[in-house]
């Protein structure tokens, strides 16, 4: 393991996610070839900003426990509000 970081957005700042900071310590300290290589593991699917910055930097796979999917149906569930990703679902991610 490079490098550990867990969600900082109970502060209000919603830009705080640790996929990232991940992606801001790996342009930091990584080649682009080290960063093409390496695995991304995360609880959840990322949210578009996550996913664009990790593509940004040239992150290799990533691999999460649940999907975006699978989030919406469980808060959907619990009768919680849209979050802001669920009204975002369509992205283009780093054209050539």
């Amino acid at each position: 393991m490079r490098y550990e970081d867990h969600n900082r957005t109970a502060d209000g700042d919603n830009t705080q996610h640790p996929e990232f900071a991940i992606g801001r310590w790996a342009a930091a300290n990584m080649t682009p070839d080290e960063r093409a290589a390496c695995t991304v593991y995360a609880s959840g699917e990322h949210c578009p900003m996550c996913a664009a910055a990790h593509g940004w930097v040239g992150l290799g796979r990533i691999v999460y426990a649940s999907s975006s999917e699978q989030l919406a149906f469980w808060l959907e569930e619990m009768h919680a509000p849209p979050r802001l990703w669920q009204l975002c679902r369509s992205i283009t991610l780093c054209p050539a």
